[in-house]
């Protein structure tokens, strides 16, 4: 019985974890087609992210905050302490 306990668990965190990925995926593509952050030879350098940190790049302040906001429009109504 513990055995099909641990395969459920297991299937829960799997399934989180496809769920986080298309939310990473869509901010980030999100943040891409807005043209507000950096880019290197036509290459969206605007975000960087390493495990749950994310790094803006902007070329200006306003851009910035413009970044932000697209990050909390995509991010809000998540309730990320379930």
């Amino acid at each position: 019985m513990e055995r099909a306990s641990e395969i459920n668990d297991a299937n829960h965190q799997n399934e989180i974890f496809r769920i986080q990925k298309r939310m990473v995926n869509d901010l980030i593509m999100a943040l891409s087609a807005s043209g507000y952050g950096c880019y290197f030879h036509g290459m969206f350098i605007g975000c960087f992210m390493y495990a749950d940190d994310l790094l803006l790049l902007s070329p200006s302040l306003c851009y910035l905050q413009l970044m932000i906001d697209i990050c909390c429009a995509e991010l809000e109504g998540i309730d990320v302490f379930k």
